[in-house]
């Protein structure tokens, strides 16, 4: 639903709205993480990156957080937006992945990391970390690489869908 709000405000033609450079920029929630002044500062933001590259593909999750999210450096944060974003960009499961870059190997993501696959990375013994920072993530990415080498991310719907359905 709010994704279809969204594309209904870009007349689904998010690069061009985008590189319009006229944005919807008020206190109303787009969704219940985001609102649209920050989804103005992202446009922005966007917009002054395209200006000199075609591609999003080769930012790490750092320059995202600069760059496009307008965030401070913090070499502790999970990220996981920026995770989410790349996870859809790179992997193509014909469902929610997208799959539109095709230079960046599904084996390089970092898993998203929220309190539901923090839950139950913790409950099944993947990590022991209490803390909900990249290290974390990378711990929990590593071991799914045991499992799914070329892709880790595909673990992540599962811990998801386990750590969503305990109680706390």
């Amino acid at each position: 639903r709010d994704c279809r709000r969204l594309m209904d405000e870009m007349e689904w033609r998010p690069y061009e709205y985008i590189m319009a450079g006229k944005y919807r920029s008020d206190s109303v929630s787009l969704h219940r993480t985001i609102k649209w002044c920050e989804m103005s500062l992202i446009f922005h933001n966007l917009r002054a990156y395209y200006l000199s590259n075609d591609s999003l593909e080769s930012l790490t999750p750092e320059e995202y957080r600069v760059k496009i999210f307008g965030r401070k450096p913090d070499p502790k944060a999970a990220n996981k937006k920026i995770h989410m974003f790349r996870r859809w960009m790179v992997r193509d499961d014909g469902i929610v992945d997208l799959g539109v870059w095709k230079h960046t190997s599904p084996s390089s993501l970092i898993i998203p990391l929220d309190v539901h696959v923090h839950r139950a990375a913790l409950e099944q013994g993947i990590t022991k970390r209490k803390s909900s920072d990249i290290t974390t993530a990378i711990e929990i990415t590593e071991f799914l690489k045991l499992v799914f080498p070329d892709d880790p991310c595909l673990g992540d719907f599962a811990l998801f869908a386990y750590g969503a359905s305990q109680k706390k």
